[in-house]
């Protein structure tokens, strides 16, 4: 229910004051004042329709205006946006137009086909730069595979170096030579003496030759003007006029193997002899020259020019063998046999033939040898390695009268 707003009157004396209802005191003398209940009102259907529509009609009223404010408030706020993100957009944009106008570009047209123009030149020095860096790569890989091919052969070259000084160490070691000091026997000789024998050391090895352990001891004479080696003391002693000979000084090597490995004994002039000649034959087939001592022939002044030559017809038959006062001579009829048997066959098999046929000689009675004998003993040691050789090796010895 609704009631009317009233007025009430101040009932004060002699104030007639009104006041709006609802106020406790008059506005004109503060006096209390007296309320009068309101005057109901009547309700009826009609009455509470038309309250309510004007209700319903009010909040609308106040709803659509709120709507529009808002709707208004937005389009400002949106329409202030607009024009900052106009003026900072217009900027950037100016000065876009304005650096293309300075480049010559008047039209979208120019800006497309200088964009084209650009897209080709690029392209262009890209596949240059692409050409120029498979040009790199191609010397690079170059560079790489010879640096990668030098730095084998190093590697190869180092191993081999490093072989052969382990070969010529261990040579060193069985070779095992003292070099006694003197004033003759300078470094350079010394060294120069040394190399020579490691070299016949490989090959007497090849040959099937062991070395023994033990020192050589190498002593240089003034005293003398001769070479001999001394078994018991493993000694060699060349005279100073004969260092620069290579057969001197391999001869009395020679020496020193066949002794220690088979044995020299001076009481058999067969077996003597034979040790005598491959100690002049194996020097002169290591150094291709079957001339023996040409230097000290020269320094002995030999008119002949060397002590012995192997390249001889000197007959081994009997009658021959009762002339030969001394092994050195049986030795080098026998040497003149086998350098005529190298030349047949070849150096490397010949070699082989003779020096085992020295290592068979171990477990025989040196008593009992004699030079047919040693040639039957060369035959079997060639068929020992095939039947190619025993012909013309027969035909050698038989041509110098040896009876097999």
């Amino acid at each position: 229910m609704s009631s009317r707003a009233q007025r009430v009157h101040c009932r004060a004396r002699p104030c007639t004051g009104e006041n709006p209802d609802g106020q406790r005191y008059c506005g004109n003398c503060g006096v209390p004042l007296a309320h009068t209940p309101p005057i109901p009102i009547e309700v009826t259907p009609s009455r509470l329709r038309e309250e309510i529509r004007a209700a319903l009609k009010e909040q609308v009223k106040d709803q659509r205006l709120l709507e529009v404010e808002t709707a208004a408030a937005v389009v400002t706020r949106v329409s202030g946006w607009m024009k900052l993100i106009g003026i900072f957009g217009a900027i950037p944009l100016g000065l876009l137009a304005a650096i293309l106008i300075l480049l010559g570009v008047s039209s979208y047209a120019d800006f497309t086909a200088q964009v084209k123009e650009g897209r080709k030149e690029i392209e262009k020095n890209l596949k240059d730069t692409q050409d120029r860096a498979k040009l790199l790569q191609a010397e690079v890989e170059k560079e790489y595979a010879d640096i990668a091919r030098r730095l084998a052969d190093n590697k190869m070259l180092a191993a081999r170096l490093e072989e052969l000084g382990s070969q010529v160490d261990q040579i060193g070691k069985k070779v095992g030579v003292t070099f006694k000091p003197s004033a003759e026997l300078t470094p350079a000789v010394r060294s120069q003496l040394q190399r020579t024998l490691d070299s016949f050391q490989a090959y007497l090895e090849r040959l099937g030759y062991r070395t023994r352990e033990g020192r050589i001891h190498v002593e240089v004479s003034v005293e003398i003007a001769n070479a001999y080696y001394v078994p018991g003391e493993n000694k060699i002693v060349i005279s100073r006029q004969f260092l620069d000979d290579r057969h001197v000084i391999l001869r009395e090597y020679t020496h020193h193997v066949l002794c220690s490995t088979v044995g020299c004994d001076q009481r058999n002039r067969s077996r003597e002899s034979f040790e005598s000649a491959l100690a002049d034959y194996l020097p002169c087939s290591f150094l291709d020259d079957p001339k023996l001592g040409q230097r000290m022939a020269q320094a002995l002044r030999l008119p002949a020019g060397y002590v012995r030559n192997l390249e001889n017809t000197m007959r081994l038959d009997s009658t021959a063998l009762s002339k030969y006062q001394v092994p050195h001579q049986m030795g080098e009829a026998l040497g003149g046999a086998f350098w005529e048997i190298r030349s047949l066959i070849g150096k490397d098999p010949a070699d082989r033939i003779f020096f085992e046929t020295w290592i068979s000689l171990k477990e025989s009675d040196p008593q009992g040898l004699n030079v047919p004998e040693l040639g039957r003993r060369l035959l079997t040691q060639v068929q020992r390695q095939g039947e190619a050789h025993v012909v013309p090796i027969r035909k050698v010895l038989l041509s110098r009268g040896l009876a097999l």
